[in-house]
């Protein structure tokens, strides 16, 4: 297997500091989409996890991410017959970062990550903003055009509005109990992280959910 060249892995750069900040330390976290391995190297130095695996489906950056986790699956997780090689309900938090977007069908790879979930457990999931204030202006206009990153991806498979991505999550008998719009953008376009928070739906980029089962008390 060929070396990654710098620019493949800025692709697969999946880092996130939002998801990130709310790992708590001291945990088992499963990082599905984990890229080039990121968020495991940042995990593994500064929240001391008791465990940390990955899935990931592009084999190039999973072979490049192995060192970063202590176990780590590389398969596609929406093939029928998969079984991800980890004990049931093992996880604290399984990280789905800007991930479901690019699923074929979103609601079974829940269901089936979902079984690998602690009973205290929670997902920490990333979606980008459908309604955000640019598409909706954009589709006033007749115009959809798709891009190489960001909210209009070219290889987004699904588009989610906050009402969307809830409504997916019940749906996958999971219980969204904290949502936040947020914006992960340059520090010359800090204003939007304060439009995002005085009207989250409009202004932000992306929202960050965390969900538990449903029926759990903890």
């Amino acid at each position: 297997m060929g070396k990654m060249t710098a620019r493949e892995k800025s692709i697969y750069d999946t880092f996130n500091p939002y998801i990130f900040a709310h790992i708590p330390k001291r945990t088992k976290v499963l990082d599905v989409g984990c890229g080039v391995g990121i968020l495991g190297k940042m995990l593994r130095r500064d929240k001391d996890p008791v465990f940390i695996a990955a899935v990931e489906k592009e084999t190039q950056a999973g072979e490049f991410a192995k060192d970063s986790y202590d176990k780590i699956a590389i398969l596609d997780l929406e093939e029928d017959k998969v079984k991800l090689p980890f004990e049931e309900a093992f996880f604290d938090v399984i990280v789905c970062g800007d991930v479901l977007e690019h699923l074929k069908d979103p609601l079974v790879a829940l269901v089936k990550l979902s079984r690998y979930l602690s009973k205290d457990g929670f997902f920490l999931i990333s979606v980008p903003n459908f309604a955000f204030l640019s598409v909706r202006l954009a589709l006033l206009f007749g115009n959809l055009n798709y891009a190489e990153a960001g909210i209009l991806d070219r290889n987004h498979l699904h588009f989610f509005t906050k009402k969307s991505i809830i409504g997916l999550l019940r749906e996958a008998k999971l219980e969204p109990y904290w949502v936040r719009g947020y914006n992960l953008v340059k520090p010359r376009f800090y204003f939007l992280k304060a439009l995002g928070f005085l009207s989250p739906g409009l202004f932000s980029i992306q929202f960050l959910i965390k969900a538990r089962k449903e029926n759990n008390d903890g």
